[in-house]
């Protein structure tokens, strides 16, 4: 079997969905344990975060 790889998240950036640009994931009520989806849209949260650089507030 090959092993899956993990995204890896570089200082600087967040997590974001790529389809409605949320960027909180929750447990799915409908699938196993430790399945995420976004909490916005309802997608696989691991088929469809992506990395986005963080913003200056300033």
């Amino acid at each position: 079997m090959a092993k899956e790889k993990k995204k890896e998240l570089l200082p600087g950036y967040h997590w974001e969905c790529k389809y409605c640009d949320g960027r909180l994931a929750k447990q799915s009520p409908y699938e196993e344990k430790k399945f995420m989806v976004c909490a916005s849209c309802g997608a696989e949260w691991e088929d469809c975060k992506i990395p986005v650089p963080d913003e200056s507030i300033w």
